[in-house]
């Protein structure tokens, strides 16, 4: 709609200054050797960059609320070999002379090894826990590197099988399998899960057009010249019918509800209302500072809220018309502290410890395995996990329980608590469905 954004160069085409649609500009400035020394952003927050000596790496990083971050490097290769965070904790790497990275030990002290086979691909990954053990999964591959069976900590296989043009067919855990069908463009036509099935197809352009659900309904997406949704049917009725320009969504027509969106002239939502038969139901409006951080958010129903942030655009205040005010700290390292909450906050190796009267600990490789909380810390919430860091149960102070299942690739299949289970079906990593069995 006419909005410009500018840039300025240097002789050697480096970028100077971006100047927003609205006039906010951020400006950068470089080293002789071209590298960036310091980004002031639209709000005047400044973030600079030293080098190491002759070598032209990022050395330190210094934020724009005075906290800074190091690297360092190996004098041979210069691979990043250690990350010191804004609390001094380290992140180390050291690699095989490959270059490949044969040990990792995070902010925690969590350490992890790696091996490869000749041909540089993952074959077996050894994380380390802080009591001595270890939890070592296996690859397999096959002759072109693609993995055929993963061997988990328990001793738990997951096999995986490919069609002669590299397609996944199907993953296979002994507990929820997994196949996949494809045409001759090798666009994936069926996806088996479980108990049911998706079913695609596809228009003239490639886009989604039909999908059919395990319950056999079918819904149709249909789209304009532009390659934009304009309607989407289920068994022949049509849901939604949308309305695109400039590639942003203007309008949504569901069922008797009308939406209207405006947007700024950086492409930010600004304006969201909707109507039902003439009859206004609801508004918001959106306002942003100049870096883009949300700062007014105005609801016809909700009332206002108003946010606030610090230097590194991290939200420190929520000022709301209906509700108390909310009020957030960090550490330097980024971790949330809740002011809200009383008593200490105490965060150790990027693990919350203490949080007002709730206190956390931890297994052997990261995982919180239990709360306590209340008088004398006696009510416990207690969590547990697979070998693969998966929560798998909970357990709450009045004894009531939650079980969880997962598919080979991490995706939630069912919970059960107190008895109820609910299954849940996905679409990649949308989840589209839920049964209660």
């Amino acid at each position: 709609h006419g909005a410009q954004a500018l840039y300025e160069w240097d002789a050697v085409g480096r970028l100077l200054k971006l100047t927003q649609p609205g006039g906010a500009t951020r400006e950068f400035s470089y080293n002789p050797y071209g590298k960036i020394i310091a980004e002031r952003d639209e709000l005047g927050h400044v973030t600079r960059y030293e080098y190491s000596d002759g070598l032209h790496l990022i050395s330190r990083r210094l934020n724009a609320d005075g906290t800074q971050v190091k690297y360092r490097y190996d004098n041979a290769r210069l691979l990043l070999t250690e990350i010191e965070n804004e609390v001094g904790e380290t992140y180390q790497l050291d690699y095989y002379p490959s270059g490949l990275i044969q040990q990792e030990t995070g902010f925690d002290g969590q350490r992890t090894a790696y091996a490869y086979d000749l041909n540089g691909n993952l074959q077996e990954k050894t994380e380390y826990g802080d009591d001595g053990s270890q939890l070592i999964t296996r690859y397999e591959r096959d002759h072109a590197g693609r993995l055929v069976r993963k061997t988990l900590p328990d001793g738990s296989l997951v096999d995986y099988a490919y069609d002669r043009q590299g397609n996944l067919l199907s993953v296979e855990d002994g507990h929820w399998a997994l196949a996949y069908e494809y045409d001759r463009q090798n666009r994936l036509t069926a996806e088996h899960q479980g108990w049911g099935t998706l079913r695609y197809g596809y228009d003239a352009c490639g886009q989604l057009q039909k999908l059919r659900l395990p319950d056999n309904n079918r819904l149709t997406f249909n789209h304009d010249k532009g390659g934009h949704l304009a309607t989407v049917e289920l068994n022949g009725e049509v849901l939604t019918s949308h309305l695109f320009r400039a590639g942003r969504e203007h309008q949504r027509q569901q069922g008797q509800l009308l939406s209207h969106y405006h947007y700024d002239d950086q492409n930010r939502l600004h304006a969201h209302a909707v109507t039902q038969q003439q009859n206004h139901r609801y508004q918001r409006q959106y306002d942003y500072d100049k870096s883009g951080n949300l700062t007014r958010l105005l609801d016809t129903r909700k009332g206002e809220h108003r946010y606030h942030y610090d230097p590194l655009a991290r939200l420190t205040r929520a000022d709301h018309s209906q509700d108390v005010q909310e009020r957030f700290a960090h550490n330097p390292a980024g971790n949330l502290l809740m002011q809200d909450r009383p008593g200490p906050d105490i965060v150790a190796a990027n693990r919350l410890v203490i949080q007002g009267d709730r206190h956390y600990d931890y297994d052997a490789f990261g995982n919180l395995i239990r709360e306590r909380r209340g008088k004398g810390h006696q009510l416990i919430t207690e969590y547990r996990y697979d070998c693969q860091h998966r929560l798998i149960s909970v357990t709450k102070p009045n004894g009531e329980t939650a079980s969880y299942r997962y598919d080979p690739f991490g995706r939630r299949i069912s919970k059960t608590v107190e008895g109820k289970t609910t299954e849940f079906f996905w679409q990649g990593d949308k989840l589209i469905a839920e049964h209660h069995a």
